[in-house]
């Protein structure tokens, strides 16, 4: 296997096969010595990836056919979720803003999370979305120096995030948590893909 491909399937976690049409359960495939519990096995990202190695020596009765309707939200309960708004040139113009002067951080909250393929109840006139790109932090720390930021990721995966503006702009200034926290606005998957790659 090429990188780790994890994901999350009836709230266990998994490692898709290279193929994209089959999984492994990395509890079972371990034979428990990794937890079934995605955000325990992010904590041991390392551990995940060594497991993700030898699934060339897998057996066709390991795996599991895969269902991309089925996934979950690889990473379900993540303890913080940071977002840099108005990101790129573009985004600025297009909203009439200014590029920073440094990151506009807001915060999504974990009930905003959603499958990769969930629904989403749009509520508002004005709703939009941007695809992001979502690093998944494993190894925590502070001061953390530019030169080691990549060997703290776990890894990365794509993101949707959904926007109520109406709700975002109704007082000044902005409200970007409220805004972009609904009830699944922030779809992410299908999977993780490690950093190593």
């Amino acid at each position: 296997m090429s990188s780790a491909r994890f994901g999350c399937v009836n709230g266990r976690a998994i490692l898709v096969a290279d193929s994209l049409d089959k999984y492994i359960d990395i509890e079972r495939f371990s034979g428990g010595k990794l937890p079934s519990e995605p955000m325990a096995c992010i904590e041991r990202w390392s551990d995940v990836c060594s497991l993700a190695a030898s699934l060339a020596s897998a057996k066709a009765t390991d795996f599991v056919p895969l269902d991309f309707d089925k996934l979950d939200c690889p990473v379900p309960r993540p303890r913080q979720i940071f977002a840099v708004g108005v990101n790129y040139k573009a985004h600025a113009a297009e909203m009439n803003h200014g590029l920073p002067k440094e990151p506009l951080v807001f915060t999504k909250f974990q009930s905003s999370l959603n499958r990769p393929y969930g629904q989403i109840k749009l509520v508002g006139e004005k709703c939009d979305f941007e695809a992001e790109l979502v690093a998944i932090v494993g190894k925590g720390g502070r001061n953390i120096s530019p030169a080691d930021a990549w060997s703290h990721l776990a890894g990365l995966c794509v993101g949707q995030d959904f926007s109520d503006r109406e709700l975002q702009y109704a007082n000044t200034p902005p409200q970007f948590s409220l805004g972009k926290s609904r009830e699944g606005f922030a779809a992410i998957g299908p999977y993780i893909t490690d950093t190593a790659t």
